[in-house]
């Protein structure tokens, strides 16, 4: 079927698409969207290939719509319809929602954040956004993605790092642990904000994730283990630290061998 507008033209705010309703119950609570049907790879994406940290950019998208009778609505904008218009109350919004590939290099700005509007509650809020604006917090690559139903379109996007070095020093901590105690294993030292990612791992597995975050401190970043794996007491031998700095260059890595004893 279709959503129809009430004044000519095409888009969300006026005009007519061809779309469907996917309607969820759950708990006795009904939610509902207008999905736009697209033709094969119909949506474009546009916004910015570069943000700064501590800046905010914002992405928007339209799709195509495979019509063979009347008007061709080759410029369907995936947004909320415009509040000022008389009729905005009334007309459907596509179905859309943006995601950040990597949270630690891009993080989503809710609606609500910039006006009346309220974002969708389903969303993640640490991804996803129906917003489209996404923050620079630290140095990377990473895409974002617009979904629509079951299509979708990623544009690429990076977060610049400064010019210098990004990493000071990475050391090794304790060389050996008993299972409960908590220790040392790793100390990260920054030229200037970065991912930082710490994993123990064994035979090439990662058993426990020590650190995930965008380090932005110049105070050292300390990794500590209390020889557990995958929530219970570590078996005695040999495990792996693994220390991993992102950003936009090529990752810097370094591992320590650590024996768990009985």
């Amino acid at each position: 079927g279709g959503v129809r507008g009430t004044r000519g033209g095409h888009g969300v705010d006026s005009g007519y698409w061809h779309g469907y309703r996917l309607i969820h119950v759950e708990d006795g609570q009904v939610t509902t969207d207008t999905v736009p049907i697209f033709a094969p790879a119909g949506i474009t994406v546009s916004g910015p290939e570069s943000i700064a940290r501590g800046e905010v950019g914002g992405f928007s998208a339209v799709a195509n719509q495979p019509t063979e009778a009347g008007p061709k609505v080759n410029a369907l904008e995936l947004r909320a319809p415009d509040p000022s218009v008389p009729n905005a109350n009334t007309l459907p919004t596509p179905a859309h929602i943006w995601t950040s590939g990597n949270p630690l290099v891009l993080t989503p700005v809710a609606a609500g954040e910039r006006g009346p509007a309220t974002d969708d509650p389903r969303r993640d809020p640490h991804t996803q956004t129906v917003s489209g604006r996404f923050a620079g917090r630290c140095p990377g690559r990473t895409e974002v993605t617009v979904t629509s139903g079951w299509e979708s379109r990623s544009s690429s996007v990076t977060v610049p790092s400064q010019p210098g070095p990004i990493v000071s020093k990475i050391s090794r901590g304790k060389r050996k642990l008993k299972p409960g105690q908590r220790r040392r294993v790793a100390k990260v030292k920054l030229a200037q904000p970065a991912q930082v990612i710490v994993r123990v791992k064994r035979k090439g597995r990662t058993v426990d994730t020590l650190v995930e975050t965008c380090h932005e401190s110049a105070k050292a970043l300390k990794a500590s283990w209390n020889a557990r794996a995958n929530g219970k007491r570590a078996k005695p031998g040999r495990y792996t630290v693994v220390v991993a700095v992102n950003s936009d260059r090529p990752p810097v890595k370094k591992k320590f061998k650590i024996r768990v004893t009985g």
